[in-house]
């Protein structure tokens, strides 16, 4: 097989014979490793263990929210607290499981939509078949004929806790206080190919133009800005619960408008129209509901407003609506007085680089707010010069923006311990991942150097030997510089 390839790509580009050789030995060579590498087991006495966990009924094993960690709560405190996360006006209890109807309603309108009204005395999903075999194809593939809600779960906030509980009164007061992300569990509804297909659909409208993916984007944006280094200051604007705030009639309306401009797009995903697509997201959203076993009684809620964590379009929905209302975030700034030389948005978080006084920054915020009655912004300013966003600690200093890693206070710098029975691979990428964070963030060497020094000490504290963690960043380190170079 691996001759194959490469007498194929020989054909293609032209390589030498020796290429080829070379090609194979490596491959070889990367093959046995792979083979002869150990599989760690852990002894049974542990496996035993976590399946005796596993089997508890009572107790949970829930994620935590924005950080790779596990939480074990009993299920009387994690369903309390998700029930105190479903309130009114976001969430409404109804009394009785609504899935088979709305599975009933659902393919009606998708129906509706691949092949048009209905027509007296023929079937519309024959006529279908007949006229746009594509399109039946994709009704049989979305449409559903019976569904049940699936149960929500939630995940534990523990990034909103400043550190982790250590004495039992801690323990107490963590759980009584406890916060929930609710997630409504959209692989059991009755639209979950649905909710796919519309997101692929969404994806072909072009994103926001402040609208960020990644790090390394604010730090692009940083570098451009220098010369607004001693004239600005920074500051973060944070959304307030974005996706349970997004006005969802107003975003469809949006995305209406964008579907129809980017039409030919649109038509290279989907055999949908894109006043159908549009319908389809309005239906979808309107119908997002879930189960919670409360003891040995089952309650149905139903979100009514805002859109639903767990379904897949709700990140491009929510992204495409605040690049909306963020057109006039500039223009509204200079009315007041103040200046925006520059900002970027990434999910709900903004970083503002805001020339001003605090009397026009204040003006500036309220008349944010006062745009739109759903959306309600908060502020964080810098001190010091100084201000964190994302993972990334931003300082104005000496004409230019300097960077570097930051944590924030409830950060436990917990990594798999190097005698756990976890494979090697996944050991180096733990370091490696950490490596390539502190060499892409730190600007100035000595802050890189100081992250690195770190590191070591970190990973070096849970077992890993020096030569380990040594060879992983020099690793890091040459395969940086030959994606640089």
């Amino acid at each position: 097989m691996v001759s194959d390839i490469a007498i194929k790509q020989a054909d293609q580009q032209g390589v030498t014979g020796d290429d080829i050789t070379a090609f194979l030995n490596k491959a070889e060579k990367i093959l046995t490793r792979a083979n002869n590498q150990p599989q760690p087991k852990p002894p049974k006495q542990l496996t035993e263990s976590l399946k005796s966990l596993t089997r508890d009924d009572s107790k949970v094993i829930v994620p935590a929210d924005k950080a790779k960690a596990l939480v074990v709560i009993s299920k009387s405190d994690y369903t309390a607290a998700l029930l105190r996360s479903l309130q009114s006006p976001v969430y409404e209890e109804v009394t009785s499981d609504p899935a088979e109807a709305f599975a009933g309603r659902f393919n009606e309108h998708l129906l509706t939509a691949l092949a048009g009204p209905a027509v007296r005395g023929r079937r519309r999903d024959t006529m279908l078949k007949e006229n746009n075999p594509e399109g039946y194809q994709l009704y049989r593939r979305l449409s559903k004929t019976h569904g049940r809600s699936g149960p929500f779960y939630g995940l534990v906030k523990t990034h909103k806790y400043s550190s982790p509980p250590s004495t039992d009164d801690d323990r107490l007061n963590w759980i009584s206080n406890l916060k929930l992300r609710p997630i409504c569990p959209a692989h059991r509804g009755a639209d979950y190919e649905l909710t796919k297909h519309l997101t692929k659909c969404l994806k072909v409208l072009p994103r926001p133009p402040h609208s960020v993916s990644s790090p390394l984007q604010v730090l692009e944006m940083l570098q451009n800005m220098t010369h607004a280094v001693n004239s600005c200051r920074l500051v973060s604007l944070d959304v307030e619960a974005m996706f349970p705030s997004i006005p969802t009639q107003t975003a469809i309306s949006l995305i209406r408008t964008q579907l129809r401009d980017n039409r030919d797009a649109l038509s290279d995903v989907t055999c949908l129209k894109p006043d159908a697509v549009a319908d389809l997201l309005n239906i979808s959203i309107q119908n997002c509901h879930a189960v919670i076993q409360d003891g040995d009684k089952e309650r149905w809620f139903r979100q009514t407003t805002g859109l639903a964590m767990g379904k897949s379009y709700s990140p491009v929905v929510a992204d495409l609506y605040m690049g909306h209302w963020e057109a006039d975030l500039e223009l509204l700034a200079a009315n007041c007085g103040g200046r925006v030389h520059a900002f970027c948005r990434y999910a709900d978080d903004y970083l503002i680089l805001f020339e001003g006084s605090d009397d026009i920054l204040n003006t500036w915020v309220n008349q944010l707010n006062s745009k739109d009655s759903s959306i309600n912004v908060t502020t964080d300013l810098e001190v010091n010069r100084q201000l964190p966003y994302l993972d990334i600690c931003i300082t104005r200093r000496d004409d230019k923006f300097c960077t570097k890693v930051y944590r924030k206070s409830c950060n436990t710098n917990q990594v798999p311990a190097f005698s756990s029975y976890t494979e090697t691979r996944y050991l180096r990428a733990a370091i490696r991942s950490d490596c390539t964070r502190a060499i892409r963030y730190c600007s100035s060497m000595r802050d890189r150097q100081q992250e690195l020094d770190f590191i070591r000490q970190k990973f070096h504290h849970h077992g890993y030997p020096r030569s380990f963690i040594d060879s992983a960043i020099q690793k890091t380190r040459t395969d940086l510089r030959l994606k640089q170079g």
